[in-house]
């Protein structure tokens, strides 16, 4: 193909000299997100006689014209970027996955990233012949789309056997709704010679693999009902974090550090996580829990017949055992569990041993366990003067809801009264104040209700460590959490010291350098302790928490009153009860820093023996053992 090129508006490419100021991030960007395809380009680019020029029109650059050792080719996109893909918008908006033939100059492509992107939707570019490829990366900025979890690529001559690992992988013939489009109009011979094979080549692994996914599931779950089954230790868990704030994200943070080491005990893991930023086709956890085929079933938070997870049918007809770690109040799903209630199969383990009488009431009586949190860290933190404070907190406050703002007068002031009655008794379940005041008039539904209660909660949790704080402010209190803060502080020391968002890898490093690490539960925790309790000891800080009725089972406590005889009693963290003991202790420790040393050592020995994640695995490995073998009870 043959076309009139204005050399004054070329950019030439010789070899390895590559003059494209886009091509050099997009190679590093398809090397890290793409290392299968860097031999595509290596391929493509190891004739030192193949020559690229780029044509440049009012949109950009338009044409690439490159000599491929039996003449020049030119392929254009100086149509208008648009017109291809508003052709296909209906199709993009009502499709989930589209596959693209051909990637052409990148236009065609970066549109319609541009417009799925964010949402649940996916993006598979077939690109036959490498030089293409390389000739968008040098024609335009192609990051974002490289480095997507939306975005799919089989590029070069193994393009079929890529397409077809990439769809077996991904899931991605369970897509409902694919549709095929070309890059650029089809010319010449091209339609027949590209667009045809590779739109062949897509149905032909959809016909092959969508009943593969069918006929999977249904052999596993016969194999689940086998008499003849002998289990093994194989565990599945699942979680999804797509549209999760990032401050309730710890609770990943936890099953990372679980699961990492329940396999130093023999269990292989199977860990299917739904994040952000990636397409997953229809029923995709479905798909990943087949082809794991585990020994039982792990959830966090959510019961396996809750909608979310498998949904009440397929959680019935898959005979092992499951397993459910409540690290959050299983109050705030009531109406799932009374929608769904529980199985013989099912055990629940819960964090806190206050939640363990309401998993009862929903009918897991005799089918509960303990299983507490633990030390996401276990290194001490590094000592830095630029991180030393004398006192800080780490933690998160939400802001006004718009959710009890909307709600009428009266049951605003419904709400307000539950809440004040929360701050007036905070080790008093949410579950128990409710059932004293029942909702003024008629009742809104128990989804409305759980909603509700979330929101209470948080609002009460919020201006109890609002009234906490306040207290410090004369005495160098540092905050770190989510910008939420800002909202709620009012103008003082308080709100000018506040310094924004921690990255987890940071927190080890401020413990270590604060005098004193506050500590403030959330009223959701009524006997037992969060991760703040175990990671500041752990990262060699010294921690001063509010009581909890059940901490001296971790800890031995000091309060108030002890400071006068620190060396009678073998003390490894304090505790203050009301604000007047939180005063007398940090300004004791404050000007007496030398007093903690001997504290946080021994603090640090008992979480380091005591309550690491090493030590929770071995606990729960021991619990899957006796539960795969079909001792369902928890210890």
């Amino acid at each position: 193909m043959t076309a009139p090129v204005d050399e004054e508006n070329l950019v030439w490419i010789a070899g390895h000299e590559i003059r494209s100021g886009f091509y050099p991030p997009n190679l590093r960007f398809l090397g890290r997100y793409h290392p299968d395809l860097v031999s595509v380009q290596d391929c493509a680019m190891k004739n030192e006689e193949r020559v690229y020029g780029f044509q440049r029109g009012q949109r950009g650059i338009c044409a690439v014209r490159f000599h491929c050792g039996d003449g020049w080719s030119l392929w254009r996109e100086d149509i208008r970027p648009d017109a291809p893909v508003q052709s296909t918008e209906e199709a993009c908006e009502k499709a989930d996955l589209i596959y693209l033939v051909g990637i052409g100059l990148g236009g065609t492509a970066s549109s319609i990233y541009r417009r799925i992107r964010g949402r649940n939707k996916g993006l598979f570019i077939i690109e036959p012949q490498g030089e293409f490829l390389l000739a968008a990366m040098s024609a335009r900025d192609l990051r974002g789309l490289l480095s997507s979890g939306q975005v799919f690529l089989a590029v070069g001559p193994t393009w079929e056997e890529q397409l077809s690992e990439i769809m077996e992988r991904q899931h991605l013939a369970a897509a409902a709704l694919p549709v095929l489009r070309a890059a650029v109009s089809p010319v010449r011979g091209w339609e027949q010679a590209v667009l045809a094979p590779v739109c062949g080549a897509v149905q032909q692994a959809i016909s092959r693999l969508q009943p593969r996914l069918k006929e999977g599931m249904d052999e596993w779950i016969a194999e689940t009902h086998s008499p003849a089954r002998r289990p093994g230790k194989v565990i599945w868990a699942f979680q999804d974090s797509r549209g999760i704030a990032p401050y309730s994200l710890i609770q990943l943070v936890l099953l990372r550090s679980l699961f990492y080491r329940l396999r130093r005990f023999g269990w292989t893991v199977r860990y299917t996580h739904l994040r952000d930023g990636n397409f997953y086709p229809p029923y995709y956890r479905i798909w990943e829990l087949v082809r794991a085929r585990p020994d039982v079933l792990f959830f966090c938070n959510v019961a396996p017949s809750f909608e979310f997870a498998l949904g009440p049918e397929l959680s019935a007809a898959i005979r092992i055992p499951k397993v459910i770690w409540h690290t959050d109040d299983p109050f705030y799903c009531r109406h799932l569990y009374l929608r769904h209630g529980v199985r013989a199969d099912e055990l629940y383990l819960a964090a806190d041993l206050g939640w363990i009488g309401q998993l009862e009431d929903y009918g897991a009586a005799g089918r509960t366990g303990f299983l507490p949190g633990a030390a996401t860290i276990t290194r001490p933190g590094k000592r830095s003067k630029r991180l030393a404070s004398d006192i800080v907190f780490v933690g998160q406050v939400r802001a006004k809801s718009s959710f009890l703002e909307a709600l009428s007068p009266g049951h605003r002031d419904y709400c307000e009264r539950i809440v004040s009655e929360k701050l007036a008794n905070p080790r008093v379940s949410l579950a128990a104040i409710m059932s004293q005041r029942p909702f003024p008039g008629r009742s809104p539904g128990e989804d409305i209700l759980d909603e509700m209660r979330q929101r209470i909660l948080w609002e009460a949790n919020t201006r109890h460590r609002l009234e906490i704080v306040r207290h410090l402010e004369d005495l160098g209190l540092v905050i770190y959490g989510n910008t939420a803060w800002l909202e709620r502080l009012p103008d003082g020391p308080n709100k000018e010291r506040f310094r924004g968002t921690l990255p987890f890898g940071k927190l080890a490093h401020v413990y270590r350098n604060a005098i004193i690490t506050l500590n403030i539960h959330s009223l959701q925790t009524y006997t037992c302790l969060n991760v703040r309790d175990f990671d500041v000891p752990a990262s060699g800080g010294f921690l001063l928490s509010d009581w909890l009725p059940r901490v001296d089972d971790f800890f031995v406590p000091g309060f108030s009153d002890d400071l006068d005889r620190l060396q009678e009693k073998e003390i490894e963290i304090f505790l203050y009860r009301n604000p007047t003991e939180l005063r007398r202790v940090v300004s004791y420790f404050l000007e007496n820093p030398e007093a903690r040393h001997p504290i946080i050592e021994r603090a640090r020995q008992r979480v380091i023996e005591y309550h690491t994640y090493s030590n929770r695995a071995k606990t729960l490995a021991q619990l899957l053992t006796r539960v795969v073998s079909g001792e369902g009870r928890a210890r």
